[in-house]
């Protein structure tokens, strides 16, 4: 009854890629703009900038599931959006150990 490709999971995570890109790049912009980014040492800009990427890739993963989820709910039935909803913040609550499989 319903399908979404792998094909379809991969365009949009391509999209978000993209669409977050320019939100790194203007962090790294802004940064390097900072005086006392101009004045480190190589090893310490270096530094500065991998702070970024843990941000960066938890909003990514924000940004995924939210997207993922909008997009499969318009093509849900109605009654299935609530099941949807239930799983997917079920297994957003696993990963982060607010709960366990027993529960």
């Amino acid at each position: 009854m319903y399908q979404f490709s792998l094909e379809k999971y991969n365009e949009l995570f391509k999209f978000l890629i993209e669409r977050e890109k320019k939100w790194i790049t203007d962090k790294l912009d802004k940064l390097k703009t900072n005086d006392f980014y101009k004045n480190a040492s190589k090893s310490d800009k270096k530094k500065y900038e991998d702070e970024y990427i843990p941000e960066f890739i938890i909003l990514l993963i924000k940004e995924l599931t939210l997207y993922i989820f909008s997009q499969c709910s318009r093509s849900l039935f109605e009654e299935h959006k609530i099941l949807f909803s239930f799983f997917i913040s079920s297994k957003i609550a696993l990963s982060n150990k607010i709960i366990n499989n027993d529960e």
